[in-house]
């Protein structure tokens, strides 16, 4: 007979980045909330530097992961950071979309590159609506 307790048997089986990352989000639920009500509607930005460590079946077992709470912006940081594309000055657009629109999470982690750079690719993502449409009236 098995024993019903041993650490293989009671290992989730995680294949996935996004089921692993799914509950460890280091911003507590109390500070995305007080966010919320400040800012209004808040994104979450996760960064994984490295490749997570495995074990044989593929599982996760342990992954450098930093989170990032990112606000919407109005339109005052929509014309700033749309002047700073328009004149082509990428390293300001950056700079200044962090600076504005990371309202919570790892800050410290942003020091690093990658890091910087992963929360950086996200921006252009959270700056465009889902969907648009120009139709003929």
């Amino acid at each position: 007979m098995e024993p019903v307790n041993t650490i293989e048997t009671m290992k989730k089986q995680v294949k996935t980045l996004k089921e692993y990352l799914a509950n460890k989000c280091s911003i507590p639920t109390d500070e995305l909330n007080a966010l919320k009500n400040k800012y209004g509607k808040i994104k979450v930005v996760s960064v994984v530097p490295e490749e997570p460590s495995r074990d044989a079946e593929g599982n996760i077992l342990n992954c450098e992961v930093y989170f990032f709470a990112l606000r919407r912006p109005n339109k005052g940081q929509v014309r700033m950071l749309t002047s700073f594309a328009k004149q082509r000055k990428e390293d300001e657009f950056i700079e200044s979309a962090i600076k504005n629109l990371v309202v919570g999470g790892d800050m410290e982690a942003l020091e690093d590159g990658i890091v910087y750079m992963g929360v950086a690719s996200q921006i252009d993502r959270l700056l465009k609506p889902y969907e648009s449409f120009l139709v003929s009236a």
